[in-house]
């Protein structure tokens, strides 16, 4: 009763304001797992939310005197990826098509549905700001308790969660997975650390793009490094270090030179205390471990498990196992989670833990080279943009890393995340250069209050 009177509660802020009830949508997704369903309606809270919301937004379009024009490149082409998406319906596979259809709806919500919404609903430069404060906030806040929970390893929350909303599972069940220097794994808010890691590495890598010198956002930083490191997945770590290499590779040669000797120096320093003492010691082979994937020897030692190279091979091979008749165009949308409702966890892909196999087996190699297609025409689109508008922002610090996570991991939830932000960036850049008040473009958070 408790999730549908939230649901009916959003949906009266909606007609209202559609704009209010996107930013609720936005933190009841950071904050509430994705097992909530709503009571009496066959979908989950999430996707209930973004379905209703979409419909208000077309109702609006249709009966409004003013019509909303997407400024940037993003709807557009988006579009042309759910096209593609919906034409792979209609070829023949032994999954049904009532199936595939719902696995083509789940994609669609789960990734981009909000982004559009977000896209059409914000419409001036406050309302960019309000939404950018109102989301680092959210994620500010589950990031100090995922902290918290780690500290006194138990998370409330999640418990209460999981019996408000029956689920059957334990929803807790991983905070006491030790990996090396770790002693569990946080998953603060949501339903899986590697859900909440993907979450914050999103955040990390947009918020070292911005290139921020407050110390609140220092301060964010360091809260969501932390989270990072704590929710006990090395792809997500590798990740957020990728970031902060490019990241660092940006400031000018002179001051590179004078920080990366300080630092090499330091490091050595750190090292050689850190080896006199086991505890500090297993700290150091947890983060080699993460730098040096590749190398197993490293993770065995310390009794990390997990994804290893040897496992992403038989991974690899067995996708191209299963679409062994129909390699082009795939299995289906919704196989996968057909296969894991009805037969569980599938021998050899586990749980399909990257999206370069989650596509080759849904929708083929056409679709995963369209997917890689769409993925960096929307980083070339966003470098042209950024050039076009004299915006001083290397996204690569933001596409690439995230990129290697999902090849590594999946996205688990976080892609709507990552393309909502560039989209709000690209809206702020828009909005401030068309208002006549002057303005540093390269300052969007600096902005925020």
């Amino acid at each position: 009763m408790l999730f549908l009177i939230l649901f009916a509660g959003v949906l009266c802020v909606a007609f209202y304001s559609l704009f209010a009830a996107t930013c609720l949508t936005l933190v009841i997704r950071i904050l509430i797992p994705s097992f909530v369903r709503v009571p009496g309606i066959s979908l989950s809270l999430n996707a209930a939310l973004c379905f209703s919301l979409l419909s208000l937004l077309l109702l609006r379009e249709l009966i409004g005197r003013k019509k909303t024009k997407d400024k940037t490149f993003f709807y557009p082409l988006v579009m042309g990826w759910v096209f593609f998406l919906l034409c792979l319906l209609f070829i023949p596979r032994d999954l049904p098509l009532a199936l595939q259809f719902s696995g083509w709806m789940k994609n669609t919500y789960t990734d981009l549905l909000l982004p559009v919404i977000v896209c059409f609903s914000v419409r001036n430069a406050w309302q960019v700001k309000r939404l950018c404060a109102i989301l680092f906030g959210t994620v500010f806040i589950a990031g100090v308790y995922g902290i918290f929970t780690y500290v006194i390893k138990l998370n409330p929350y999640m418990i209460v969660m999981g019996l408000l909303a029956n689920e059957p599972v334990s929803v807790t069940g991983m905070m006491s997975e030790v990996r090396g220097a770790l002693e569990g794994r946080i998953q603060s808010t949501l339903s899986h650390p590697l859900v909440w890691g993907q979450i914050v590495n999103v955040f990390f890598c947009f918020l070292l793009l911005m290139r921020c010198k407050r110390k609140l956002y220092l301060l964010l930083l360091t809260v969501l490094f932390l989270n990072l490191f704590l929710c006990g997945s090395r792809s997500v770590l590798l990740s957020g270090l990728m970031a902060i290499g490019l990241s660092v590779w940006q400031i000018p040669f002179k001051k590179l030179f004078a920080y990366a000797l300080s630092g090499l120096v330091g490091l050595v320093v750190i090292l050689n205390v850190a080896r006199q003492n086991d505890e500090l010691a297993l700290y150091v082979d947890t983060v080699e471990a993460t730098l040096f994937f590749w190398n197993q020897e490293k993770s065995d030692d310390i009794g990390v498990k997990g994804s290893s190279v040897s496992l992403r091979k038989d991974q690899l091979s067995g996708a191209f196992q299963l679409v062994g008749d129909c390699p082009l165009t795939g299995l289906g949308q919704g196989w996968i989670h057909n296969y894991q409702v009805t037969k569980g966890l599938h021998p050899v892909m586990l749980g399909f833990e990257s999206v370069a196999y989650s596509k080759l087996v849904e929708i083929g190699m056409l679709g995963f080279v369209m997917w890689l297609a769409f993925y960096f025409r929307l980083y070339h689109k966003t470098v042209l943009f950024m050039k076009r508008h004299k915006v001083k922002y290397d996204v690569k610090i933001y596409f690439f890393p995230y990129f290697v996570s999902l090849l590594m991991t999946d996205s688990f939830e976080s892609f709507y995340l990552f393309l909502v932000l560039i989209i709000l960036l690209c809206k702020y850049v828009v909005f401030e250069e068309s208002s006549d008040t002057d303005f540093q473009k390269d300052r969007l958070l600096y902005s925020l209050k």
